[in-house]
């Protein structure tokens, strides 16, 4: 009779039969593949196709150089070289390798390598998985950093997004006023699924929600080119981006309808915190720019962006171009009278009053005090200038109102057309001469430099 306390014996792994752990190896999801000392196949797990579109039949005898870019293949021996004499806390250290695919050119792999005194072969035992998606995000890390626009940092994030859940495609949707979006960017999906009025994602932005919408809930204009692509269902991740921005929303495609399963919803609250991120910190990067560019009391631009803009439009061979100094008339009285509020007004309302007067297309900056200039288009001769300085002379015709104030100040300006063989320097200084003359001769009024 046994005993009913007696322990059961242990059990080693080992103990199951071969044919059971080659089934689980060959039932996994990133395959195994096993190469002799010359790095032919001797073995691959029937997945290997869905990663590498070969068959394992069609690797078995062939060498794993044979997969590899040739820029790949010197990096290729050493890691492998070090896995076979690497200790026994290193040898799991996985190695990033491109790896040419069947169907889909070169892509992006994690191969991790078992040394051969691990195992009772003298090869190695690779596994194999892909990281495109890790590719794609450190593309999307890199656009975010740098300064790349968002819909470059939008693809390379919904491309990262897309591979990670297994989806079709991925849209942000953003600059949400209410009514529409501004912006939608992405990839693997057309902007024509995804309108700006209406749809899960409009729903979604007004209720802060998630929509999980199939094919049938879409607006008839979104309905037919998403059934054309194949797609059966969206799911619709509100943002939360910040208070200060408008609401934006991150849209995940699928072929197939339904809600996510656990494990797609915990992926989309991740990659819905990087769309978060990416939108903040593109928006903070687009401020910081402007900053840098840009006066901080008017809201023109500075000089540096200034003679940035100037020596592009020369460096292109941009014609009819001039520049035109501008300098207030008796300003330094209205700081010492008025003190410097009201003198910050002044400069605000002047740079209002000049924007107002320009066409499209003309650049206005502050030098700083009470100096700006103007980068004027199609200026073709010199009645074209005198006419675009009578509407800035013009728009200072009125006092300008501040804190009860009525304060009336003049304009002067000085004007230099862009001839062949100027340069940049040569130009300012023409206008800046211009804009002298204009003052020794009284002010409130324009000068054309003569060369």
């Amino acid at each position: 009779m046994s005993d009913p306390h007696a322990q059961p014996p242990e059990r080693d792994h080992l103990d199951l039969p071969a044919s059971v752990f080659r089934e689980l190896v060959e039932a996994t999801a990133y395959p195994f593949l096993v190469v002799d000392e010359q790095g032919t196949f001797v073995f691959a797990s029937r997945s290997v196709s869905a990663l590498l579109g070969w068959e394992p039949r069609d690797l078995i005898g062939t060498n794993l150089t044979e997969y590899l870019p040739p820029d790949e293949l010197e990096r290729a021996a050493i890691a492998f070289g070090e896995v076979r004499t690497a200790g026994r806390s290193d040898y799991s250290i996985p190695m990033i390798f491109r790896i040419n695919t069947k169907h889909h050119g070169t892509r992006w792999f994690e191969v991790g390598a078992i040394a051969p005194h691990l195992v009772s072969f003298n090869g190695l035992a690779l596994r194999l998985r892909s990281w495109e998606h890790n590719h794609h995000f450190n593309l999307f890390l890199a656009a975010l950093t740098g300064s790349a626009p968002f819909s470059e940092v939008a693809e390379h994030l919904c491309r990262s997004i897309t591979l990670s859940l297994g989806v079709e495609g991925a849209l942000i949707h953003y600059g949400f006023d209410g009514y529409e979006f501004r912006w939608t960017d992405g990839a693997g999906v057309s902007r024509a699924c995804a309108p700006s009025t209406e749809g899960p994602w409009h729903r979604a932005a007004l209720t802060n929600q998630q929509v999980n919408a199939t094919l049938e809930d879409l607006p008839p204009r979104a309905r037919i080119p998403a059934e054309e692509a194949g797609l059966a269902g969206v799911w619709s991740v509100p943002l939360t981006v910040s208070s200060h921005l408008p609401p934006a929303v991150l849209s995940v495609w699928r072929r197939f309808p339904g809600p996510p399963l656990l494990g797609h919803q915990m992926g989309l609250d991740s990659q819905a915190r990087y769309a978060q991120l990416a939108i903040q910190k593109w928006v903070e990067h687009q401020r910081l720019i402007h900053i840098a560019g840009h006066d901080g009391l008017t809201g023109v631009a500075n000089r540096a962006t200034f003679r940035e803009r100037l020596a592009e439009a020369l460096a292109i061979g941009e014609g009819e171009l001039a520049v035109a100094f501008c300098d207030l008339d008796a300003f330094k009285p209205i700081n010492d009278t008025h003190g410097h509020h009201v003198g910050d007004q002044v400069l605000v309302q002047v740079a209002d009053r000049l924007r107002t007067a320009l066409r499209v297309g003309d650049d206005l900056a502050r030098l700083g005090g009470d100096e700006f200039t103007v980068l004027l288009r199609n200026v073709s001769d010199e009645a074209s200038a005198n006419h675009l300085a009578e509407r800035m002379l013009a728009s200072m015709a009125t006092p300008l109102y501040i804190d009860d104030l009525a304060i009336t100040i003049g304009l002067s300006i000085g004007i230099a057309l862009v001839t062949p063989g100027l340069t940049a320097d040569t130009l300012l200084a023409l206008a800046d001469g211009a804009l002298y003359e204009a003052k020794r001769n009284g002010g409130c009024q324009a000068c054309i430099a003569q060369r």
